[in-house]
């Protein structure tokens, strides 16, 4: 059975106890800042803090690293600040989502289904393209809910971040 690897969020100029530094043209894990281009880790769920839900856009470059493991080297995906977000929102009894971040979805596409209370299903199509950014979980909400950030193909960045052997994490 493969392990799950999760999915971590980094935030410029977001104090934390790990970061992701650009220094010269690559992108290093550390513990502390090395640069002044520096993004701290947040809780997954704290990125909704940097949405402006009125105007949906990112409000910090981001970097989400999809699949969080002890490799020596992680892909992630950048994203700048006033990127267009296009928020897709799953609610219900049980809800569940099939897209996964850095995943292409086109308009129409199933991407999760809710069960009601009453047994039914319906299934969720997306009314947007482009590349899965985000997927939050808000556990907490009564009747549970996820949100999906989408962004367009161009607006995503992939990065690789190379684990740093003095400063380790």
């Amino acid at each position: 059975m493969e392990e799950y690897k999760y999915p971590e969020i980094f935030v410029r100029d977001k104090n934390s106890n790990k970061y992701i530094c650009r220094v010269s043209d690559e992108y290093v894990l550390v513990k502390e800042p090395v640069s002044n281009e520096c993004y701290g880790h947040i809780i997954y769920e704290d990125i909704l803090k940097y949405f402006d839900l009125a105007n949906p856009i990112l409000e910090k470059d981001a970097i989400v690293v999809p699949e969080f493991s002890d490799e020596k080297l992680l892909k992630g995906l950048f994203v700048k600040k006033g990127t267009k977000l296009c928020l897709i929102e799953i609610s219900g009894y049980e809800p569940y989502v099939s897209p996964r971040e850095g995943e292409k979805i086109n308009v129409k596409d199933k991407i999760g289904m809710v069960i009601t209370n009453k047994y039914e299903v319906r299934v969720i199509r997306s009314p947007c393209e482009g590349v899965v950014i985000f997927v939050i979980n808000i556990v907490w909400e009564k009747p549970e809910k996820y949100i999906l950030a989408v962004v367009s193909e161009n607006d995503v960045g992939q990065i690789t971040i190379r684990k740093s052997q003095g400063n380790h994490v």
